[in-house]
């Protein structure tokens, strides 16, 4: 990632369409737990949420502003690889809630030693497609070993698993490659479950939302 991706991806989040997009999806995720009867308990004692990655700081604080709204003693913390990132983040964060408990940490998501295992939730939007399958399923046992039991995340991921959607990985290619100047992975749904059963989390896939191939993933820890 480099500084002109975010900074040509907020074509993207300074739409008013994003905040309407993200608060909506962040709700569709924790409600689609409700197909393995698990309700998640944002209120569990010291409860702690971390957003994995952002894509800028107006979808931090549409993050922090959601958690907040179920426990408004919550910890967050927003890890992000660029400095950038986590420089804007705090600015705003800071002005908009002044008296939160937030954490700034750059690092690479997959190699999170800085964080101990104490986090109940972990939310990303559309971060799969930035690993290869060797990658993301370090990723997700590194999610498994910082929730605590019962801890969950969510999350949104384009999953290839038709003709159509497989013109949509291509169209994402090539708009990734030469607008946004970052190389993407695509992923079939197939794959992108089995990596998921890999870590051994107990799931559920739900509907698509702002694309049909752009669907949504509830991960529970159990055991």
């Amino acid at each position: 990632m480099n500084n002109k991706y975010y900074t040509r991806f907020q074509l993207f989040t300074h739409n008013p369409f994003w905040e309407t997009y993200l608060r909506w999806t962040y709700q569709k995720c924790i409600d689609d737990f409700n197909k393995i009867k698990y309700h998640p308990d944002f209120f569990k004692k010291d409860f702690t949420a971390m957003l994995c990655g952002t894509s800028g700081e107006r979808t931090s604080s549409i993050f922090v502003d959601f958690v907040l709204s179920k426990n408004n003693q919550a910890k967050i913390i927003i890890l992000d690889i660029s400095e950038m990132q986590l420089t804007e983040s705090k600015k705003l964060l800071t002005k908009l809630f002044p008296k939160a408990d937030i954490e700034y940490i750059k690092a690479d998501a997959k190699k999170t030693s800085l964080i101990s295992e104490s986090i109940d939730f972990i939310e990303t939007d559309g971060f799969f497609e930035y690993f290869n399958s060797k990658d993301l399923l370090l990723l997700m046992k590194e999610w498994r070993r910082l929730l605590r039991k019962d801890g969950f995340a969510t999350t949104r991921a384009f999953a290839s698993s038709s003709f159509f959607g497989k013109m949509v990985d291509i169209i994402r290619v090539f708009i990734c490659k030469h607008y946004l100047d970052v190389i993407i992975h695509v992923h079939h749904m197939n794959a992108i479950e089995d990596i998921i059963n890999k870590a051994r989390f107990k799931f559920v896939q739900g509907g698509g939302s702002f694309c049909p191939t752009f669907k949504r993933f509830s991960l529970l820890k159990k055991g």
